[in-house]
């Protein structure tokens, strides 16, 4: 449309044609990030360093990929910025209990089950320290409760069944 109703002119459809060529080239260049979630998070906290949500994205995106230790910064650094994200306790609470350091995953997941109190996947980890801790009572409270909230998670209900067929 733009090409027909400005072709008249020669320069317009000279500049009309280098603004295609240099969008096009910025396109190329901008879908390099999209490579793997680790460069696009990286690109993410790049452009908007003051958001939680790319930060806490990236620091998982860390994890994945076996960096640890700046992933759990990444986390902490979006925690910063929001307290309140219950998926950053959470993770740090995974980090803590890979670590061995059982009062810090379950201080984590407290908090994080503080922000979301129906999260399965939280109330399954507090169900397995409970569990670890020699509270089957409190274990099982959370793995029903982990079931409740999300039926079909194979992880509550395993860990459930697994409870109640060592009993």
């Amino acid at each position: 449309w733009a090409a027909e109703r400005w072709s008249r002119s020669r320069w317009t459809t000279l500049a009309l044609a280098a603004l295609l060529l240099w969008y096009g080239g910025r396109t190329v260049l901008r879908s390099g990030i999209w490579h793997d979630e680790l460069s696009f998070f990286t690109a993410s906290v790049r452009e908007n360093p003051a958001a939680a949500a790319p930060r806490y994205s990236l620091g998982v995106a860390l994890i994945r990929s076996g960096r640890t230790a700046e992933g759990e910064t990444e986390l902490r650094k979006a925690l910063e910025l929001e307290p309140r994200e219950p998926g950053v306790h959470y993770n740090l609470g995974r980090l803590a209990w890979e670590r061995g350091d059982l009062p810090g995953a379950e201080a984590a997941f407290r908090s994080a089950l503080r922000q979301q109190p129906e999260d399965p996947d939280t109330l399954t980890a507090l169900g397995m320290l409970a569990e670890r801790r020699g509270a089957p009572a409190e274990a099982e409270a959370r793995f029903r409760a982990a079931v409740a909230s999300r039926p079909w998670d194979p992880r509550a209900r395993y860990s459930l069944g697994r409870l109640l067929a060592a009993q």
